[in-house]
């Protein structure tokens, strides 16, 4: 059979397509297929995607920037109050607290403090924290700290000053630009709450100042009619008609200079401040209210009264020319001081909201503090009820700090000090300021050079810095305490005049400190290093004499005869600037036949204390207001959640260095992927999370009993982490 046709063409499916990108990809997509098909992909996607939902779920990461904290920052005092403040005490409690403590803090008319009160001393300890660590300067913390006075316990708060930036010159240009009547321009101010804030607290603050600076009889009386003239104006409403707006530019400029003169303080000042206050009266009396007669009139109907010749030649005399009608210079107390200097920064400071604070560090561990608050978390109870807790930290010949040597050695053309400077610009500069070190040339004076150390030590990978780090628990369990126990007139006196003012209270909050928290430092290789004379022996001593509630546990070996040795574990403290042993533990041979850091946590472990125990790398670090949340942590032990409480609470680690580099920048999110966001679907609603990573916290007893948290076989157990997981299931 012949068929017709000569020239036979395949058939083209695609006869337009001049390319080969479809038969590509049909031959890859089986292969792209299969890969993705791979189990622990899927898994990986989904964990992520689950963690993600699950963290919005639990309102984690709600607050990530400075501008969204400012609109949220009114709703923290009560967010504090219902998740970090422990419930009200009972009456019988506190008819028994009574008892207790010192006279002066228990009185029958009063009644525990609020947590606004809470809030406030909270949120200034986190600000000085800030500034110990040099992450904000002297004029930042003025900005973000609140001040503490007796309207807390009534319930108002004054806000920090940079929330109310540039709020008081927003408001004038409103005032001087607006015609209409005085409710209409009151409900333009009050749009903007913390604008309207702003005013208020500035003309109460003026009216405050003016109180104590004046003191002459008749310069207080003019004084005096002036203020009630202008409450009197506003109590009418008839502001706009009675006072001639476009004059307070000019006075808000003398309040500047006066405020200026005030903060100097310089005896040879007072003939400009008398004419300082001579212009603000003249402007206030002749430019901004248009019936300024009325005080002259209102005094002399006064005079006439009183019918005294001497009162007659005063009203003669030029107002605030006598030499002791002004109380100036002003006595040099803090709380009177810092209410000055925070008058003059809300009529000055042109800063935004959201340019402070400008370190990144600190806007971060702000943003992620002010989220916790909104987190479902357990409820805190107080110091006395909350279970105690140790940490163990492994050390072996890691830096301690850093020496005065390796700060200016130069390596690969760069010393640490060198770099440290140019990785921290502005942490650098803020430490200058606080210390008062002149950074303007290059030679630094050699009385700083301890403190420099200290500040390198701080920004590297040092156990000093993990040591500072942990200690702020301590912290935040003392000033928990004093919280808990002080009472109103207690908390106006201050937590740091505590020390000086009540000797019993500062002694009970000690003691539940210590009751509550313990820091063990095992440096295993301790008693080597100080009988060969070691550099790091005499650092770890420097560290026992700052922390003085810090112990360091390590292994000693001493020999007895030509061919026996014998190991003790010991714990020691500072005293009198010594180490001195507290405990001694003979040890049946060496410690050290396994991996060498499971087996430095496992001789130490017995020198903890306490219901838990949480593992710390010495290369960690921890910060003040995290700490405030761990005896809401603490509470997760006692939450039964399935057929038994859990014995292992993960805790999310952030890699501060990340920093450092694009790499270390990757790796820190991947940490964060797999450690955080991986680790929620296994504990909910698998509930067959392990263990990973050391801010984990454990069952100290559960623990205990089953062999400890570290396996030390050589080299099965390269990893002590992941095995204390297993004991819990085994």
């Amino acid at each position: 059979m012949r068929i017709g046709v000569k020239d036979y063409d395949w058939h083209e499916l695609f006869p337009v397509v001049k390319s080969n990108a479809g038969a590509i990809t049909a031959i890859w997509a089986p292969v792209i297929l299969v890969y993705f098909m791979d189990a622990q992909i899927w898994y990986s996607v989904y964990c992520s995607l689950f963690g993600g939902v699950y963290g919005i779920l639990s309102r984690l990461g709600e607050i990530r920037t400075l501008g969204m904290m400012r609109t949220r920052f009114e709703s923290f005092p009560s967010a504090f109050n219902k998740r970090l403040v422990p419930l009200q005490a009972k009456e019988s409690e506190n008819g028994i607290k009574r008892l207790l403590f010192h006279q002066s803090f228990h009185k029958d008319s009063q009644i525990k403090m609020n947590g606004e009160v809470n809030f406030v001393l909270v949120w200034n300890q986190i600000i000085y924290s800030f500034r110990e660590e040099d992450l904000i300067s002297n004029r930042e913390m003025d900005l973000m700290k609140m001040p503490v006075s007796s309207e807390l316990f009534s319930g108002r708060i004054r806000w920090p000053v940079f929330l109310l930036a540039n709020q008081l010159s927003t408001a004038l240009s409103i005032a001087t630009d607006f015609v209409g009547k005085d409710a209409q321009l009151l409900r333009k101010i009050k749009k903007d709450k913390c604008g309207y804030l702003a005013v208020t607290e500035c003309y109460e603050s003026l009216k405050y100042i003016i109180d104590i600076l004046v003191v002459g009889d008749m310069e207080r009386r003019v004084v005096s009619c002036i203020f009630n003239e202008i409450e009197e104006s506003i109590r009418r409403s008839t502001f706009l008609e009675d006072l001639k707006i476009s004059a307070l530019p000019r006075v808000h400029e003398k309040c500047i200079e006066l405020l200026e003169l005030l903060v100097e303080g310089i005896e040879d000042n007072y003939s400009i401040v008398v004419l300082v206050v001579q212009d603000i009266f003249e402007i206030v009396t002749s430019d901004l209210m248009l019936n300024g007669s009325r005080v002259v009139a209102s005094l002399l109907a006064q005079q006439e009264m009183e019918a005294t010749e001497f009162f007659s030649s005063q009203i003669e005399a030029p107002l605030f020319a006598s030499k002791h009608c002004l109380n100036f210079p002003m006595q040099d107390t803090d709380s009177l001081m810092d209410k000055i200097k925070r008058f003059l920064f809300l009529l000055t400071i042109k800063d935004k909201a959201l340019d402070v604070p400008k370190n990144l560090k600190a806007r971060r561990r702000i943003t992620f503090f002010a989220t916790s608050l909104f987190m479902d978390m357990p409820s805190a109870p107080n110091v006395r009820n909350m279970l105690s807790f140790s940490i163990l930290t492994p050390h072996y010949k890691e830096e301690v700090k850093f020496s005065s040597k390796e700060l200016h050695s130069s390596k690969q053309g760069v010393s640490i000090n060198f770099y440290m400077k140019k990785i921290y610009p502005d942490e650098w500069k803020n430490f200058s300021e606080r210390i008062g070190m002149d950074i303007s040339n290059d030679l630094v004076d050699e009385s700083y050079e301890e403190e420099i150390r200290k500040w390198a030590s701080f920004r590297g990978q040092t156990l000093s810095r993990t040591v500072r780090g942990m200690m702020y628990y301590r912290e935040a369990i003392k000033l928990q305490a004093f919280l808990d126990l002080a009472w109103n007139d207690g908390i106006l006196q201050g937590y740091d005049t505590m020390w000086s003012e009540n000797e019993r209270l500062a002694a009970q909050v000690e003691a539940l400190a210590d009751m509550k928290f313990t820091h063990v430092v095992s440096c295993q290789v301790f008693g080597s290093q100080k009988s060969s004379g070691d550099p790091q022996a005499q650092d770890i001593l420097d560290l026992m004499i700052s922390y003085p509630s810090l112990r360091v546990a390590y292994v000693e070996e001493r020999e007895e005869g030509r061919s026996h040795k014998t190991y003790s574990s010991i714990l020691v403290k500072a005293v009198n600037g010594l180490d001195q042993e507290v405990y001694r533990i003979k040890l049946p041979g060496s410690p050290n036949i396994g991996e060498g850091k499971p087996e430095n946590q496992n001789h130490a472990i017995i020198f903890t204390r306490g219901e838990a125990l949480q593992a710390i790398d010495m290369n960690q670090d921890n910060y003040m207001e995290e700490a405030f949340k761990m005896r809401n942590i603490l509470q997760e032990l006692l939450r039964h959640r399935g057929r038994r409480p859990p014995t292992i609470i993960g805790i999310r680690e952030h890699i501060f260095t990340g920093s450092v580099s694009s790499l270390a920048w990757f790796m820190s999110y991947q940490e964060t992927s797999f450690v955080t966001i991986g680790q929620r679907l296994l504990a909910n609603p698998l509930r067959v999370r392990f263990h990973y990573g050391h801010p984990d916290l454990f069952d100290r007893i559960f623990h205990l009993t089953r062999g400890g948290i570290s396996k030390a076989s050589k080299t099965i157990n390269l990893s002590e982490d992941v095995f204390a997981g297993i004991c819990y299931i085994s």
